[in-house]
């Protein structure tokens, strides 16, 4: 059967046909679309980051998200902003505590929202000045701070912090001078650094702290002094006047030192310049380790501290103590007999004027040792030497005496006759001799001289100087060829030192020098006056010149040093 379709019909049947065959295509063969990327977001941790300089406020985010599209800001105080950057900034109208909200889009349409609460205050770390050190010694120096400003705030502490090794001292870590509490805007405080190592650099700075923090100021050096240090390398060249010294400066010190040299004193055991009895010659100083010689001029057979000094701006440093003694006149010289009278009257000098002793007897020394004197009754003891000067210009004789007998007088210790005179007129003798004072019943007059001529040298000597103990006596005569003998030229020594005393002198005797004897010499009996010596004598020594001051010390000192 044949069917005829109207045209609408055919239409959708052609078009269903062409759609199956469509479909069977794409079915077959495939087709290409079109294809589209969605973002993919991480979720990584966000940091909100605020600094406030007073009142304005920087805030930031901290995050390693690269996906962040969009950040609001809202402050807290009615305000907000829109960024697409992580960080913002802010300024408040009134100081106070604000809520901050952050809220955070990244590109995925992820939101996240941070919160904080702020402190928002017109307060800022103080100003602070640092002046430049002063004072500065060895473990000491003194700084000046003060506050330009404070900030806005309550000053709560302020000071120096300083350090050896810290270019940029802090008040956390680093030692510290300081004072709680306020300090006003522009007022200077003094603070004291002490302890300090010597010669060594320092970093100090003020500071001060308020509610916002701790400020500085400018940081400045200095380095603390040191003593110069000086040492004795050795002694040589020690003579009878003379020594030198060689020193040297290990350190120069801080600052330099100017000077060095060598104090000295034959009293003093540790001589400074501000001690008593010192001596000393500086010069200028050389360079740390060479070495300086310095010549002493010194006394003979004394002995002498030193010690090497050096002088800087600051102070002046010492090095340890040293002693040493000059060498001692030659008493042999013009010596010509010595009498140790050690229980004999053997001459020790060499010349062989040996004593004799005539009814003396030995007995102990100053020393205490037994046999190693003599002592004599006052009756008929004595000791004659077999020695007689010729052409005398000069004499001395050194004795130790013991007077036993207040009420003698006048005895002789020592005697030898010159040029005998007439019936009437008294014998020339060179005497040492002593008498009762007729002024003063406790004291002896020591006479030394020609006793005939009455030229002589008088010095009053008490009992308490003379009587029962041991005295060191030395009578030195000093003339000159064809002129007169005169009582100037006597000297007379007890215990080392010159006693002046008085000079006597008859005018119309006299007697010219040189001088020679018609006796020998006898100790402890004058012939003329037929008067015996009681006491005890011991080291006698006879010289044909006259002795000088440091040759009759060295005899004391060398004599005494048992007593």
């Amino acid at each position: 059967m044949k069917i005829n379709l109207p045209s609408t019909a055919l239409s959708l049947s052609i078009y269903l046909s062409l759609s199956i065959s469509a479909v069977w295509l794409l079915g077959c063969y495939g087709f290409d679309l079109p294809k589209r990327e969605f973002p993919k977001c991480d979720q990584t941790p966000v940091q909100l980051n605020i600094q406030s300089n007073l009142l304005t406020v920087d805030l930031s985010l901290t995050s390693k998200n690269s996906s962040i599209d969009k950040v609001e800001w809202f402050f807290g105080d009615g305000k907000y902003v829109t960024t697409s950057t992580l960080q913002t900034k802010h300024t408040f109208l009134n100081p106070g505590t604000y809520k901050v909200n952050v809220t955070i889009t990244n590109i995925c349409g992820d939101v996240t929202t941070l919160t904080k609460d702020i402190l928002v205050e017109n307060i800022i770390a103080p100003t602070v000045i640092t002046e430049e050190p002063a004072n500065v010694s060895t473990s000491m120096a003194t700084i000046r701070m003060a506050i330009s400003s404070n900030g806005n705030g309550q000053i709560t502490r302020y000071g120096i912090c300083y350090s050896t090794t810290n270019s940029t001292p802090l008040v956390e870590s680093d030692a510290t001078v300081k004072t709680e509490g306020n300090l006003p805007n522009n007022s200077f405080a003094t603070f004291s650094l002490s302890n300090l190592v010597p010669n060594k650099t320092y970093y100090v700075r003020g500071y001060a702290s308020n509610s916002a923090g701790t400020g500085y100021g400018s940081v400045k050096t200095f380095q603390t002094r040191a003593s110069p240090v000086v040492t004795i390398v050795n002694v040589s060249s020690i003579g009878r006047n003379e020594a030198t010294v060689t020193l040297k400066l290990d350190d120069v010190g801080n600052p330099p030192a100017t000077h060095v040299g060598i104090i000295f004193s034959p009293t003093n055991s540790a001589p400074t310049f501000i001690s008593n009895d010192k001596q000393y010659i500086q010069v200028p100083a050389n360079s740390a380790g060479i070495n300086t010689s310095i010549k002493l001029t010194l006394k003979p057979n004394t002995s002498y501290f030193y010690r090497a000094f050096a002088i800087n701006a600051i102070d002046t440093s010492y090095s340890n103590i040293n002693k040493l003694t000059t060498l001692g006149e030659d008493l042999t010289l013009g010596q010509i007999a010595y009498y140790p009278l050690n229980n004999s009257g053997r001459d020790d000098s060499g010349n062989k004027y040996n004593g004799q002793i005539q009814g003396a007897s030995p007995t102990s020394d100053r020393c205490g040792n037994p046999n190693m004197a003599y002592s004599l009754d006052g009756i008929n003891d004595y000791i004659i030497l077999p020695y007689t000067p010729t052409n005398l210009l000069s004499y001395s004789f050194s004795v130790w005496v013991n007077v036993s007998d207040p009420n003698q007088g006048p005895v002789a210790i020592s005697q030898f006759r010159g040029l005998e005179r007439s019936i009437d007129s008294p014998a020339k003798s060179l005497s040492l001799f002593f008498d009762k004072d007729i002024n003063d019943n406790n004291a002896f007059k020591l006479n030394f001289g020609l006793d005939g001529d009455h030229i002589l040298k008088t010095i009053k000597v008490p009992f308490s100087s003379l009587l029962n103990q041991w005295v060191h006596v030395v009578a030195v005569w000093q003339g000159s060829a064809n002129t007169s003998i005169e009582p100037n030229q006597m000297k007379l020594y007890l215990n080392g030192t010159q006693v002046m005393g008085t000079n006597y002198r008859n005018s119309e005797r006299g007697g010219n020098a040189p001088l020679s004897a018609t006796s020998t010499v006898i100790f402890g009996y004058h012939q003329v006056w037929n008067r015996y010596f009681k006491g005890k004598l011991d080291d006698i020594r006879i010289y044909e010149k006259a002795l000088n001051d440091a040759e009759v010390m060295q005899l004391w000192q060398q004599e005494k040093s048992c007593l």
